[in-house]
This record gives structure tokens, sequence and C-alpha cells, in this order.
């Protein structure tokens, strides 16, 4: 008992430090560019030792790296959660709220770590970051995903990937699109504007 009691709390210190460093790095690129950004820096700005920094991240870019698929896992988050608690969902051409109510939540919490996405996306930290994001984003849409036809004939498995590929794509560059104009649309209008795009693909979506 004692032992899992300790583990959870070096869980919760460590995603404690983590946060930190996220937030000490968003506060540092708007003031410097992220080659002129030192771990040194990042941990006098989160006020965490670099042992610790190094006990989680190899380095700086590693720490890039890392943040992204934070990221990515807390969208298939947003999504798992919605999942279980609907036993999947259906979205058919006339029944969009399902669809907008997960992206509206998913865009909010975008907002909410609005320093965060200007790193991946706007400050061109690292060149194949956004890549790299991409990448993980589509992993994780196969884990949740199942397409279908209207006549519910089963898709080829290129059709499926390239599906797959082009509801991560536009994600990323709604995203984008938005971190550009300085976040002045809100999570619901870009939440009903994406699912309709996804709709007209006819999205069958259901817990794996």
């Amino acid at each position: 008992m004692i032992c899992w009691v300790w583990i959870f709390i070096l869980q919760l210190r460590k995603q404690r430090a983590r946060t930190e460093f996220k937030k000490a790095l968003g506060r540092l690129l708007k003031q410097k560019s992220y080659d002129k950004i030192s771990v040194k820096d990042i941990c006098a700005e989160a006020d965490y030792s670099k042992s610790i920094f190094y006990a989680y991240f190899e380095g700086k870019d590693t720490f890039l790296y890392r943040i992204a698929e934070d990221e990515v896992e807390a969208y298939f988050n947003s999504w798992l959660n919605r999942l279980d608690e609907k036993q999947g969902i259906f979205i058919e051409q006339d029944k969009y709220e399902p669809l907008i109510d997960i992206y509206e939540e998913i865009f909010n919490d975008i907002y909410q770590k609005k320093d965060i996405y200007q790193i991946i996306f706007l400050y061109k930290t690292l060149p194949d970051i956004e890549n790299y994001f991409m990448k993980r984003l589509i992993e994780n849409q196969e884990r949740l995903m199942d397409f279908k036809r209207v006549d519910e004939k089963e898709l080829e498995k290129d059709h499926h990937k390239f599906i797959i590929h082009i509801i991560a794509s536009a994600f990323v560059s709604s995203i984008k699109f938005w971190i550009e104009n300085d976040f002045k649309y809100s999570p619901l209008y870009l939440a009903t504007m994406f699912s309709h795009e996804v709709l007209a693909m006819n999205v069958n979506i259901k817990k794996q």
C-alpha cells in the first residue's frame, strides 16, 4: 500500500514539473527565439533544478517532442472519455451535434493551453515538430476511428488511411489558422466548421 502511494506521489511531482517546464518555455519564447533558450534558462524560469529536468528529458529538443506527445494524448483522451460515456456514436449527415460537442471541448482545451500550441506551430522551434505532431495524431486517430461508407461497405485499407490523414491534416490546419489569427474565433465556431467537414465523409466513430 505504501509503495503505491509513493508511486502516485512521484507521478504527481513529475506531472507538476513537466507542466511548469512547459509554462516556462512558453514565457521564454515570448522574449527570445528557441535556439537562444537553454535548459538552464528553462529551469530558472520554472524554478526547478537542472537535475530534475534531466531526470525527465534527455535535452531541450526531447522536451519539445514530449510536449507534442502530451497534447496528442490529451486529444485522444478527450475522444476516449466521450466514447466511454456514449458507447460509441454514429455521425449521420443531419446529426452533427455530438461531434461538435467533442470538438468544442477539444478546442477549449487548446485555448487554455495556447502558449503550448504556439510553441508547436507558431514559433518554428524545430523544423519537423509539426510533422511529428501530425504523425502522432494520425496514430491516435487510427486507434479511435472506423470509417464506413453510407452503404456500410467496408473501405479498403488505403482509403481508410487516406481519410484518417485528411481529417488529421484538417485538424492541424484549423489549429494553425486559429493561432495565426490570434485566437479571435470561438471554440464553438471552430468546432462547428470542422465538424461539417468531417461529416462530409460520413464517419462512423466507435470505441475500439
